[in-house]
């Protein structure tokens, strides 16, 4: 047999053998081929719309801070902040909801929240595993997210209202920190040496009620009041109530109601807020006022209080506290993703907030890990603080007082016909809403 002929069948051989062994069921070694794996499908990005109502040049840089942190650390859940002014964002969160294309997220102020839950304007959060984070959260604020037993907005911060006053005008007036009032009766003793004219035109104003951060209804909480029973029927025409009005009266007679209206008309707010302008000593607003007001302007010197009370002593509504959560609009396209911000909003960025803007966090761990000066006189200032919801069945009461305000303060009608006309617009309120 030639080379060649033995090389045939020496392969012929080679190939009988490798297919008897794969009919014998024996492998053959293999020789593995590298692969290139397909890539993983990348995480889908994820946009949220975030509704707020802060937009000013103390605020915003916060909001800012907040925002980037979270969009550094969450690449493919990026958050965008859309301002919305606060005497439009309820209106417009109800109709965006009515549209069908509502934002992911929503901060809205928690006195209606028991319409926007029984409207199912708000997403009911329990599924999103809002009932295990209860614990967490201060429990008053934590109750004013609630609507019959769910949990339809997270709190995020609360506040207070205290006496801020001018020590420049105290000190021109002769008066001290120590003559700081206490008392309904010290505003007006105090009252009496701040107050200024020139050319027989107020020039100075001591104090007026109902300008800053306070209403007829919060100073009669501050006179040991309630609006409503514990069924949240309308009891504004009580003896507390009557007896507020007419103090709120008795400061507009004091500098006579056109004179006032000439005078409050001439300011704004911002810099061009009357105590900011050091034309009215005395204001009650919330906890972040002050650093507002020396933003405005550095030079002023402001002393704070809490807010006088007819007989001097402090109780639970001493003073009245707005609050504030976070809800997720019904029909949000988002409802996990928004959650978690909301988590993050709630928690670490309230701490961030708490600490540049002096707002009182809702969050148990964030209200105490805020440092900053002053800030154990709100945290304090807490035990004297309440908040009250609006009755499901009257959300606009409030209209109804403000009428009865202004026909006391025109002197078209005593106080007691006033607001027993309130009364009964409100019960009427409460009537037809329940008949619907």
């Amino acid at each position: 047999m030639n080379a060649r002929k033995f090389t045939s069948a020496a392969l012929a051989l080679v190939l009988a053998t490798s297919l008897l062994a794969g009919c014998s069921g024996s492998k053959a070694p293999k020789t593995e081929t590298p692969t290139t794996a397909a890539p993983a499908a990348p995480a889908e990005k994820v946009t949220l719309e975030w509704w707020g109502w802060w937009a000013s040049a103390t605020r915003m840089p916060s909001i800012n801070k907040i925002v980037e942190k979270w969009n550094a650390d969450h690449p493919n859940t990026q958050v965008k902040y859309v301002y919305v002014p606060f005497d439009q964002i309820l209106t417009k969160y109800a109709a965006s909801v009515a549209a069908g294309n509502p934002p992911d997220v929503v901060s809205a102020d928690l006195a209606l929240l028991p319409q926007r839950a029984s409207k199912k304007i708000a997403m009911e959060l329990g599924s999103l595993g809002a009932d295990a984070m209860k614990d967490q959260f201060v429990p008053g604020l934590w109750q004013a997210g609630t609507f019959q037993g769910k949990q339809y907005s997270i709190p995020w911060m609360g506040d207070s209202r205290f006496l801020y006053y001018n020590k420049d005008l105290f000190a021109a007036a002769g008066l001290t920190d120590a003559d700081a009032p206490k008392t309904w009766d010290d505003l007006k003793k105090v009252a009496d040496k701040l107050d200024k004219k020139e050319n027989g035109k107020l020039s100075v104003a001591a104090f007026y009620p109902i300008i800053g951060n306070m209403s007829v209804q919060n100073w009669v909480y501050n006179a040991g009041g309630q609006m409503f029973d514990d069924r949240q029927f309308p009891m504004v025409n009580n003896e507390t109530a009557i007896k507020t009005m007419d103090w709120v009266k008795s400061w507009n007679d004091r500098y006579g109601r056109a004179e006032w209206a000439a005078f409050a008309g001439a300011f704004g707010n911002g810099a061009n807020h009357p105590f900011v302008l050091k034309k009215v000593a005395m204001v009650v607003d919330t906890p972040t006022f002050q650093g507002e007001a020396l933003k405005n302007n550095p030079n002023l010197k402001i002393g704070r209080v809490p807010l006088p009370t007819p007989d001097g002593k402090q109780h639970p509504y001493a003073a009245i506290s707005s609050g504030f959560g976070i809800e997720i609009p019904t029909g949000s396209k988002h409802p996990k993703e928004a959650m978690e911000f909301i988590k993050y909003w709630t928690g670490d960025a309230a701490v961030v907030w708490a600490t540049e803007q002096n707002d009182i966090p809702a969050n148990k761990a964030s209200l105490g890990a805020v440092k900053t000066p002053g800030f154990e006189q709100v945290v304090a200032q807490m035990a004297n603080t309440s908040y009250v919801q609006v009755p499901v069945y009257a959300p606009s009461w409030v209209t109804a007082l403000d009428t009865a305000r202004d026909d006391v303060i025109s002197g078209k009608k005593d106080s007691k016909t006033a607001l027993t006309e309130a009364q009964n617009a409100i019960t009427k309120m409460i009537q037809d809403n329940m008949n619907k």
